[in-house]
C-alpha cells in the first residue's frame, strides 16, 4: 500500500521466518551495533548495516565456509565502486541524482508513516484470536454463477425443487477448465482476504448447504459451501507461527485502513485537478513507447496528439515538457516532472490494454499515484523526516549502493562500446554475447585488484567474529529475498550485495 506499510511487516516477518534472536535487529537501541566492522577509503561499515546487509542478501554467502568474511569482503568490492564512481563525478549524472532522490524520499515518508501510521495501530488479544481461527480452517466451496438475474433465479428454484447442488453444477460446467474455475479449496482467512464478499456468504451457511442468488461485481453467484474443516493446532510451533501471521496480517489491515483514509485527506485537502490537453499529449507521447504499433495506429493517438497539440498557444508549444499537468492548492506537476518519476519506475507499472478507454484510465490512476508521491514527500519535508538521524544514515548506505551500481553500469558500457576487444565469430551473437560477459568480468577483477591498492581497507575481525546472525556455513540455507513494494519506489529494505556475486565463487 504506502511507503512504510509493507516495508514494517516483511521487516518483521523477515525476522520471525528466519528465527532471529530477539535482540538481533534491535539496532535502534544498542551502541554495540555503530561499531565499524571494516573501512575502505573514508567509508565506514557498521555492526547495523554490515547485519541488515547480510540477513537481507542473497543466500549464497550463507552457504559458503566463512559466510561473514565472504560477505564483508563482497560489501567492500562495492564500496571501492562506490568511491571510485565518485571520483569520476558520476555521482553527479542526473539519472543517479534522480534515483538517489526518489530513494531519499521514500526513506522520509517511510518515517512518517512509523510515525503517523504504525503508531496509531492498537491490535487487541481477540482480533488475533479470530484470525488464528480463521488461518486454521480449511474452506471448499462451488458456486454456480450467471450475468442474468432470470437465469439465476431460474437454477435456485431448481435446487428448491430437490434438484442437488452437484447435479446442476456438472450440468452447467463440463470441462476441467470450467469446473476449476468456479471452486475454491483455502482457508477461511484467505478467502476472506482475497474475496472478501464471498468471505462472508460463506460464514452464513453450514456444511453442504448452499447460499440465495447473491449479487456481486461481475454478476449473480449462488455459493455452496462443500467442506468446513477446524484443523486443530497441534504442537506449540504451530501456535506461535499461526499466532504470528495473525498478528502481521492485523497490523496489515489496520495499516491499510490508516493509511487509506491519511492518504485521502491528503488529496482531497490539495484538490489535485489534470489539465486535459497535457494529460492527451503525455498518453500519446507514452504510447509511442509502451503500446504496440497496431494500437497506437488503432486508436488514432497521433491524430489525438495533432489535436491537442493544436489547442496550444506559440509559447507553450516551444517546451511541451513545462506544460502544468495536474494543479493543485499548494503546488503543480509538469509533464516534465512526472516522466522523470514514470522513468524511474516504467519497468512496474502496467497499463490495462484492453480498450482506449480502459488505458487511459489506468494513465489517469498512474499520475495521480505520482502526485500522491509528491505530496507525501512534500509532507515529509515540511515535518523535518529528510534531517532525521535514521534517513541520513539509511540514505548514505542507499547513496554507495546506488554509485557502485553506476560504476558497474560504466564499466560494462566500457566493454560494449570497445567491441574491438572481443573476439569476433562471424555472427554468432550468442558466442559473442559470451565473451563481451567474459571480458566484463575479468575487467571487474582487475578493476578490484587496482582499486584494492587505491583505497586503503581495514577490516576488524574480532568485531566480525561477535556478530550473530541467523544462517551461517550452512549448504541447506533458503533464500528469503524481501522486497518492499507499495512506497514511492520499489526497492529492497536495505541495500545488499549483488546476487550475481555468487558467480565468482
Amino acid at each position: 500500500m504506502i511507503a512504510v506499510i509493507v516495508f514494517i511487516l516483511m521487516f518483521f516477518q523477515n525476522i520471525q521466518s528466519t528465527e532471529l534472536k530477539s535482540n538481533q535487529h534491535n539496532v535502534a537501541n544498542s551502541n554495540v551495533d555503530s561499531e565499524v566492522v571494516a573501512s575502505v577509503g573514508n567509508i565506514e561499515i557498521t555492526m547495523e548495516e554490515f547485519k541488515l546487509n547480510y540477513e537481507f542478501g542473497p543466500v549464497f554467502t550463507k552457504k559458503l565456509n566463512n559466510s561473514k568474511e565472504k560477505h564483508l569482503n563482497y560489501m567492500l568490492n562495492e564500496k571501492l565502486f562506490a568511491l571510485e564512481a565518485e571520483a569520476i563525478a558520476l555521482d553527479t549524472t542526473r539519472q543517479v541524482l534522480n534515483f538517489l532522490s526518489t530513494i531519499n524520499s521514500d526513506l522520509a515518508t517511510d518515517e512518517l508513516y512509523k510515525d503517523e501510521i504504525f503508531s496509531k495501530v492498537e491490535i487487541l488479544d481477540r482480533e488475533i484470536d479470530s484470525v488464528i481461527v480463521r488461518k486454521s480452517t480449511d474452506v471448499k466451496v462451488k458456486w454456480l454463477f450467471s450475468e442474468s438475474e432470470f437465469e439465476i433465479n431460474s437454477l435456485d428454484l431448481k435446487l428448491k425443487s430437490g434438484i442437488p447442488f452437484d447435479s446442476l453444477f456438472y450440468q452447467q460446467y463440463k470441462s476441467k477448465k470450467e469446473i476449476d474455475s468456479k471452486e475454491l479449496k483455502t482457508s477461511r482467512y484467505l478467502l476472506g482476504k482475497n474475496t472478501p464478499g464471498l468471505g462472508k456468504i460463506v460464514d452464513t451457511l453450514e456444511n453442504k448447504k448452499y447460499s440465495k442468488p447473491t449479487l456481486m461485481e461481475d454478476g449473480y453467484y449462488i455459493i455452496y459451501l462443500e467442506n468446513f474443516n477446524h484443523q486443530p493446532i497441534l504442537t506449540e510451533t504451530d501456535y506461535i507461527r499461526l499466532k504470528t501471521e495473525a498478528t502481521d496480517a492485523v497490523k496489515m489491515m489496520k495499516m491499510n485502513s490508516i493509511s487509506d483514509k491519511y492518504v485521502d485527506r491528503l488529496m482531497t485537502f490539495n484538490e489535485p485537478i489534470i489539465r486535459s490537453t497535457a494529460f492527451r499529449i503525455l498518453r500519446s507521447y507514452l504510447s509511442n513507447y509502451i503500446l504496440k504499433k497496431e494500437l497506437y495506429e488503432q486508436w488514432s493517438l497521433q491524430k489525438k496528439m495533432d489535436e491537442a497539440l493544436a489547442e496550444l498557444d506559440n509559447k507553450s508549444k516551444s517546451d511541451i515538457s513545462k506544460l502544468l499537468l495536474v494543479k493543485m492548492k499548494s503546488t503543480e506537476v509538469t509533464i516534465s516532472q512526472f516522466l522523470e518519476w514514470f522513468w524511474l519506475r516504467d519497468q512496474y507499472i502496467k497499463f490495462d490494454h484492453s480498450s482506449l478507454e480502459a488505458y487511459t484510465l489506468s494513465l489517469k490512476d498512474i499520475v495521480f499515484r505520482m502526485v500522491r508521491d509528491d505530496l507525501l514527500t512534500n509532507t515529509a519535508k515540511e515535518k523535518g523526516y529528510f534531517e532525521s538521524d535514521v534517513v541520513e544514515k539509511q540514505f548514505s548506505w542507499w547513496r554507495e549502493k546506488v554509485l557502485s551500481s553506476a560504476y558497474k553500469n560504466y564499466l560494462r558500457n566500457t566493454i560494449t562500446v570497445s567491441s574491438d576487444e572481443v573476439a569476433p565469430h562471424e555472427g554468432n551473437e550468442k558466442d559473442r554475447n559470451i565473451d563481451i560477459e567474459s571480458e566484463y568480468t575479468a575487467k571487474l577483477f582487475r578493476t578490484i585488484q587496482k582499486l584494492r591498492k587505491k583505497y586503503p581497507i581495514v577490516i576488524h575481525k574480532d568485531i566480525l567474529d561477535n556478530i550473530i546472525v541467523s544462517e551461517e556455513e550452512n549448504p541447506s540455507a533458503i533464500s528469503l529475498y524481501t522486497v518492499k513494494k507499495g512506497g514511492l519506489i520499489p526497492r529492497t529494505p536495505y541495500p545488499t550485495i549483488d546476487s550475481d556475486w555468487a558467480n565468482w565463487e
